[in-house]
């Protein structure tokens, strides 16, 4: 399965804002890559609704988004 690449930003805003909620929960993990990557599962279960293990690719638009939120590296998420 494929999340497209071509992602408007009004969609990457829609879909994958997190909450300040979300975010209190993401923040109780210890190190950054296991909070974007717990992140980037929150945000997949709510759209497309798959898993990140169905996931072949996660755009780096949508990385570099939730990263952002969470003021972590991007690149974390390798």
């Amino acid at each position: 399965m494929i999340i497209p690449s071509t992602l408007s930003d009004w969609e990457l805003a829609y879909y994958y804002t997190l909450t300040q909620d979300d975010i209190e929960v993401i923040r109780r993990r210890r190190r950054d890559h296991n909070r974007l990557r717990f992140a980037i599962q929150i945000c997949l279960f709510r759209y497309p609704g798959w898993s990140l293990s169905d996931i072949k690719n996660v755009p780096d638009k949508v990385i570099n988004y939730v990263a952002n939120q969470l003021q972590v590296d991007a690149s974390e998420f390798k």
